[in-house]
């Protein structure tokens, strides 16, 4: 074989096998995880019931990053902040309804 042969194969299985890596590792564990909080601070019956929850089964909330950590930690194995986690954090803060807005 070639040397650009043997290059192009290489890179070719290298890819392959991030790409299988990458699509598998978060399609088992997406549906175990905690949905997401629309708020950053909770009030009244929500913060009581988010403080005699548990910390791994507690929703993740935007910008509580030790109680994300945690819950990354314990469902995924491991604390790595992802991409699809900052979309998420963004998508929610910009598409929560806000506290005391008038409901028309």
């Amino acid at each position: 074989m070639r040397l650009q042969q043997r290059l192009f194969l290489s890179a070719a299985v290298i890819l392959g096998t991030f790409t299988g890596f990458s699509l598998d590792s978060g399609a088992s564990v997406q549906a175990q995880e905690p949905g997401w909080y629309p708020y950053v601070i909770a009030r009244g019956q929500d913060r009581e019931w988010i403080e005699a929850t548990p910390i791994v089964d507690r929703m993740n909330r935007p910008f509580h990053f030790y109680g994300n950590t945690i819950r990354r930690s314990y469902f995924r194995g491991s604390p790595a902040l992802l991409p699809r986690d900052v979309a998420a954090t963004v998508r929610t803060v910009v598409t929560a309804p806000r506290f005391g807005a008038r409901r028309r």
